[in-house]
Parts: structure tokens; sequence; C-alpha cells
């Protein structure tokens, strides 16, 4: 922390307190000149005190941890992070020369807690950064959101589980305190597409959660949905949620703007439970029904994707490639975002 008082005062090392805040400081140590020498950088998380009890260096709590497999090493007392490669936590040897990332309050009345005494890390760069800016709308978010996510065998179930923690961290901003609520109101339906021989319905319609909460806890039980199988019911889909049964279950109308949005991530570009899934999707979206944005998010040994189908699917812009978890977390959530507001002000989401 020593370091980082010497370059801004009142500034420490960073706290990541949530997945959405992980992936936007991991953008930001992305974007940094001269951070690609590095491989680990120094966060703000020690067990000085008690060890095995982790706190931040203002004093915080760990709450929220991403560790990888065998950590924490209770021989080692200060917190790393490989931002840029796995971006799973680990402790190392306080000692150990690496970069480090800082933060500093922009409210100059709050005052970070005193830090350790400990010996301070080395560091040969240091990226600094203030909090992650929310970049909310100036209105809470008014529209309808289907999340339709693959639940056949070509998203496999550790690939599935990362997609639910990339919907958490799309929907902590704030403007998504309006989940549940009446105009304004976000309304989102969950659906898990299944393989061609699975059966589909919406684990959740478009009126089913009053709140955030009740959506994370739809969530936290989504893997019951999981198929498995073989195939892609996406001509399945695109009828569900255009049927007169889906639409009349909290779907508002609003003539004129595209303010309705099918989030479709997906482990493949094919559809096997018919050849009109892009017709389908491309009469939904010339009449307005509702926007597409497509991610297909691919694992390691996966076949890779057809862009071109995809695209046929969501049009231009709307679909964006993942291969790993990582850059899901780090460019998933901006690319959904930034579709979203855009709907928001200006009525279309590419």
């Amino acid at each position: 922390m020593i370091f980082c008082q010497e370059v801004v005062p009142n500034a420490q090392l960073t706290s990541i307190d949530s997945v959405y805040e992980s992936s936007n400081i991991a953008a930001i140590v992305a974007d940094t000149l001269n951070t690609t020498v590095c491989n680990n950088f120094w966060i703000g998380g020690n067990d000085f005190n008690q060890t095995g009890q982790f706190v931040w260096s203002d004093g915080k709590l760990m709450i929220y941890t991403n560790w990888a497999a065998g950590q924490p090493d209770p021989s080692n007392h200060c917190v790393s992070w490989p931002a840029l490669a796995t971006g799973k936590w680990k402790t190392e040897n306080c000692g150990t020369e690496s970069c480090f990332i800082c933060e500093k309050y922009t409210d100059a009345s709050t005052t970070p807690k005193a830090q350790s005494s400990y010996t301070t890390p080395v560091s040969t760069t240091m990226p600094t950064s203030t909090r992650p800016p929310t970049n909310s709308p100036q209105s809470l978010l008014n529209m309808d959101l289907v999340i339709a996510i693959d639940g056949s065998k070509s998203m496999p179930m550790d690939s599935f589980n990362q997609v639910l923690d990339f919907i958490r961290a799309m929907v902590i901003p704030s403007y998504f305190d309006s989940i549940g609520q009446e105009n304004p109101g976000v309304r989102i339906a969950l659906v898990v597409v299944p393989g061609t021989s699975g059966l589909l319905f919406p684990a959740c319609v478009l009126a089913c959660f009053s709140n955030r909460a009740g959506l994370q806890r739809a969530l936290n039980g989504l893997n019951d949905f999981y198929d498995g199988t073989d195939g892609q019911a996406l001509n399945g889909l695109f009828s569900l949620v255009n049927s007169s049964n889906f639409l009349s279950s909290g779907y508002r109308p609003r003539p004129g703007v595209n303010n309705h949005l099918i989030l479709y991530i997906t482990g493949t570009s094919t559809a096997t439970d018919g050849d009109n899934a892009a017709a389908l999707a491309q009469s939904i979206r010339s009449d307005n029904t509702y926007g597409i944005v497509t991610i297909a998010f691919t694992a390691e040994g996966q076949p890779a994707v057809n862009q071109t189908a995809l695209n046929n699917i969501a049009g231009a812009n709307c679909v964006m490639i993942a291969n790993t978890g990582a850059y899901l977390m780090l460019s998933g959530v901006d690319f959904v975002r930034k579709r979203i507001l855009s709907a928001s002000t200006t009525g279309t989401y590419c």
C-alpha cells in the first residue's frame, strides 16, 4: 500500500467486491500501457492479523472471492491476481516483485482504514484506477429482457455455470434496480434451450421477478433445467418467445421503440430442430417484437461456431464470440450493456 500512497495520496491496493467489479478492473488493466510484462498483480487482500481470515487494505472483510484451485495457501499471506490470464486469485510471498493495482476513493472525505505494517510488496509497474464507473443511463431501464441459455451438450456444465456468473455480473449496475417495477421497469424471463429431444419451457416468464433478489434466486436454481443432450432447439426457442401465451405473461409493447431484447447465449451456431431458425429470428426483429443479441461461448475442445449463421439470427454487430470464461466476463458484460443502454436512449440495439 505504501507504493500506492507514494504515487497518489490516500490510494491503496485495490479491493474486488464482485464479479462485475473484477471484470471492469481487468478491462482497465488490459487498456493500461506497459502491463503486458505483468503476469500477476498485487491486490489488497491479506490475512496478516489472522491466518485464513482475509480482509482488504481498507479493513473490510473479504466477502466475494475468486480463488484458484488449492488456494489460499496458508504459508503465504498476500493476494495476487493474474488479471489477464485465468483471473483466479492466489496467495504469494509478500516480498515477491510484481505489478500492483491501486485504487483511490473519489470522495475525499473517505479515509481508508490503516493497513498492517507488514512488508509491502515490491513493484515494477503500477496501473492505477479509481472505482469503475457504472455508466448508468439517466433513468432506470424500462424494457423486456429474455435471457436464453444453451442447455444442450454444446454448452458443457462448467461453461453453463460460467454463463450464470456472467448474467449475475451483467445485472449488478444500479439501472437494473427497476427489475419487477412498473414504468420504468425491467421484465426478465429465463429460458434454458435444450437439445433436440429435450423439453422446452421457460424457467421463468417475463412477469416472474419482483426484484433483483428474485432473479438471483432463480439463477441459483437454473442448473435444474440443464439438459445436456445433443442438438439445439433454436426454432423452438423463437416460437416459444413469440407465442401468445408467452407474450401475455408480462410483455409490454411499446410501439416504435425496440426495447424488447432476446439475449441468446449459445455454444453452437447450428439449430437441429428445423431449418427456419434464421427466418423466425429475422421476422421477430423486423416486426420489432424483439431485438436479438447473441453471444457464442465455446469452451476449449468444442467445435468453432459459424459467425455468419449467428449474424443471420441476430443481425450485424449483434454477435460476440468468447472462447474463454475470462473473455466472456471482460468483454461480454460491456458488449451487452452498451446495446441495452443504446436501446434505452436510441431505440436500437445494433
